[in-house]
């Protein structure tokens, strides 16, 4: 068994959490966000809901209160060799 570090990222709306799928833009979802706040608009998040899944998460950030993305590294054992 090996282990690697790994990055997970989250939106936070409020009390509710959307895993972000790796890989996804920062930049361009924070853009998205604000225009969302600004005008009321809704935003399509690719999300994880799962190891296996991958899902597109509908928010609307202007009925939040509070907006912003965590990140955690975490170390995760795998079995197999180690990816390059």
């Amino acid at each position: 068994m090996i282990v690697e570090q790994t990055d997970l990222y989250t939106l936070h709306l409020d009390e509710q959490t959307v895993e972000l799928m790796p890989g996804l833009n920062l930049d361009k979802l924070a853009d998205s966000l604000a225009t969302a706040m600004a005008d009321g608009s809704v935003v399509r998040v690719p999300a994880q809901l799962s190891t296996l899944d991958d899902h597109m998460a509908l928010v609307r950030p202007a009925q939040a209160k509070v907006v912003y993305v965590s990140h955690q590294s975490v170390v995760v054992p795998r079995i197999g060799k180690p990816s390059d």
